[in-house]
């Protein structure tokens, strides 16, 4: 690093510590003009305060939170991962996991209260991108990481969905990342392989993690796994309803979260009037709120039961009027229906 003809080494090193809340390394300082004697005689005043070998924090700067995040940046070669990492990114869930957590490499002796520090070997082959200033593992690599330390399959999966809808990422770049960065028992990549091989990995990204929860919570009941965001059209190719969970018999669901929907009427009156539609047309059609989904997994698996028994029951009595719906694309038109 060099100083430009512009800016006064002082000038310089404060833009670095203003970008790096506060904390510089010595090689840093080094690099913009000052020697081992400057450095010594700045701490020896007060003016830098020694955080460890190497690294300083100025007087000046308070110890916030970013500027912890930055000392073990500095400190370990490290950069924001797992569920911090997932946060920056703005991929869904997150359930509100504010903490903030570092990667650094292994064996650097640093650490702070408050911020979640893993250690890694595996830092020469990471991607890196920039968020808010900070240093972050890349979309592929943060799922990875979280599947390290999340058990849940449909987390991941939701994630994953996420970065889809949110153009950040595919299934060859998620194959990719486990390509390189699988460790043979390592959590991570027994929970991010599974993640890549779900049958519904090809399919449709589901639009929030709302139906991934359900969608596991009737799998538990018995149901087959669903496809989600089917658009469903009536005679005239008007869309009808686009649906967030639909199986291979005529059973479709719906999840209200108040995120989405709250209390607006309009938007209330096109849903009733939609699902009517779709029962009219013969569909059965399952309907739970968000509140059902995190709190009451029984009561939506008894009714999952009953509501798939259902449809498979009409689906044997008139298999050709539903011949339209068992051998659907995707897209379901049903000006295909007998």
């Amino acid at each position: 690093m060099s100083v430009s003809n512009s800016a006064t080494p002082s000038e310089a090193i404060f833009d670095v510590l203003r970008r790096q809340a506060g904390v510089i390394t010595t090689s840093q300082a080094k690099g913009l003009g000052l020697t081992q004697r400057q450095i010594e005689y700045r701490s020896s005043k007060g003016e830098w305060i020694n955080i460890q070998r190497g690294l300083y924090r100025h007087a000046l700067f308070e110890e916030s939170e970013r500027m912890k995040i930055w000392a073990l940046i500095l400190a370990g070669n490290g950069h924001v991962s797992h569920w911090h990492a997932a946060r920056l990114h703005g991929l869904d869930p997150t359930f509100g996991k504010t903490k903030p957590e570092v990667t650094v490499r292994q064996g650097t002796h640093v650490g702070f209260e408050g911020i979640r520090v893993h250690e890694s070997r595996q830092l020469a082959t990471r991607s890196l991108t920039t968020i808010d200033g900070l240093p972050v593992s890349g979309v592929e690599r943060t799922i990875m990481d979280v599947a390290a330390v999340e058990p849940a399959q449909w987390v991941i999966l939701a994630l994953i969905d996420s970065a889809k809808q949110k153009g950040l990422t595919s299934n060859q770049a998620l194959e990719r990342c486990l390509a390189v960065h699988a460790r043979r028992g390592r959590d991570g990549t027994v929970r991010f392989r599974g993640a890549l091989s779900h049958p519904s990995i090809h399919q449709t990204p589901a639009i929030g993690h709302q139906s991934r929860k359900a969608a596991r919570v009737l799998q538990s009941a018995g149901l087959p796994y669903p496809f989600f965001e089917e658009q469903v059209l009536d005679a005239d190719g008007t869309l009808i309803a686009q649906v967030d969970l639909s199986y291979v018999v005529p059973l479709l669901g719906f999840l209200d979260g108040f995120t989405y929907h709250g209390a607006r009427r309009a938007q209330t009156n096109r849903d009733r009037a939609q699902r009517q539609t779709l029962r009219n047309q013969g569909f059965v059609v399952m309907e739970f709120t968000a509140d059902q989904n995190r709190t009451r997994s029984g009561y939506m698996m008894e009714a999952g039961r009953k509501a798939y028994a259902e449809a498979e029951r009409r689906l044997m009595l008139e298999p050709e009027r539903y011949r339209f719906w068992t051998e659907r694309t995707l897209v379901t038109d049903l000006r295909h229906a007998s």
